[in-house]
């Protein structure tokens, strides 16, 4: 008998801005009261691992973001070379535990040799800062 399995992980190299800009995109019908905004410097920043799975780790973190945040509040999608790679970060305006609901994208994120961890902003807010490896 055949047995099917999910497929594996895709690995392969690509860009941030895109990465960020579809999860912005796609989560904007949930996020009713809060606005998504993606900034990534320099424009071509690469990193490599699974999209999709990526994917679905930024989209969970933006959510738990725009919950914190309050009416009319900012969720910032932010990427920058590091010096092993590459830095995300998810930055919104609410209060609440800045740790809460991270296990799914710290599972995701440490599968790509990357990361996570929450902290502070200031002067208000929570920042997620993922590390990836770079390309």
């Amino acid at each position: 008998p055949t047995t099917e399995h999910a497929p594996g992980p895709q690995v392969r190299t690509f860009g941030v801005r895109a990465l960020l800009a579809r999860a912005a995109h796609e989560t904007r019908p949930a996020l009713s009261d809060v606005d998504v905004r993606v900034d990534v410097a320099p424009t071509r920043l690469r990193t490599v691992g699974d999209p999709e799975c990526l994917h679905r780790a930024l989209t969970d973190l933006i959510v738990h973001a725009a919950r914190r945040s309050p009416p009319g509040g900012m969720v910032t999608l932010a990427a920058r070379s590091a010096p092993h790679g590459v830095r995300v970060e998810v930055v919104d305006e609410g209060s609440g535990d800045c740790g809460a609901n991270l296990a799914q994208a710290r599972r995701i994120v440490g599968r790509h040799g990357g990361e996570l961890r929450a902290e502070r902003a200031r002067p208000f807010g929570c920042r997620v800062v993922v590390e990836l490896p770079g390309a």
